[in-house]
């Protein structure tokens, strides 16, 4: 299932075509951390998840291109990058950050450094109007089974329980996930 790899020197980014709710294949990325050693997941551990889904703006780009928009429009790999680092600086966050807060949120990279985690990111279908409502409630059940399914059967360095597995969006992929 696991196709190659977008390039990066911080982390894996595999691509999987996943079977979606009512068997149309849905294409998702898998990106965590690079590891010592070329190991896919840190030794007698497994990589947290968290499933991330984009906005409205990625799902008009069409599902060849929208499950990229953590990766390419966000830019889920330099994030990855500072964070590992240990240090994050006010180019980081283009600016956007005020001093104060840079200082607490090194702070707390200090005393408790980012480790990694999975991030899913399928393409998620334009489903918020009401007359798509069971499409959306489809996808959303697809999200906790099928996706996650596929997704630890392709990765077996990745959490297995609910505990370890958490959602998250922005925009169109917020309402997803917090309906989710």
């Amino acid at each position: 299932r696991g196709a190659a790899q977008l390039t990066s020197e911080v982390v894996h980014q595999y691509n999987l075509r996943v079977d979606g709710p009512g068997g149309t294949p849905i294409r998702a990325l898998v990106t965590f951390p690079r590891q010592p050693g070329h190991a896919m997941h840190p030794e007698g551990t497994r990589w947290p998840i968290v499933v991330a889904l984009h906005g409205l703006a990625e799902a008009q780009a069409g599902p060849d291109r929208g499950y990229l928009g953590w990766n390419v429009d966000y830019r889920l790999p330099a994030a990855f990058e500072a964070l590992l680092r240990g240090r994050l600086s006010t180019r980081d966050f283009e600016g956007l950050v005020r001093p104060a807060r840079l200082d607490r949120l090194n702070a707390e990279l200090g005393s408790t450094p980012f480790r990694g985690v999975a991030v899913i990111t399928p393409y998620v279908p334009p489903l918020l109007t009401p007359d798509r409502e069971n499409e959306r409630k489809q996808y959303i059940d697809w999200l906790a089974t099928g996706l996650l399914d596929a997704v630890r059967e392709a990765y077996p360095g990745l959490a297995r329980t609910a505990a370890g597995t958490g959602v998250d969006g922005v925009s169109m992929g917020g309402r997803m996930a917090l309906e989710a």
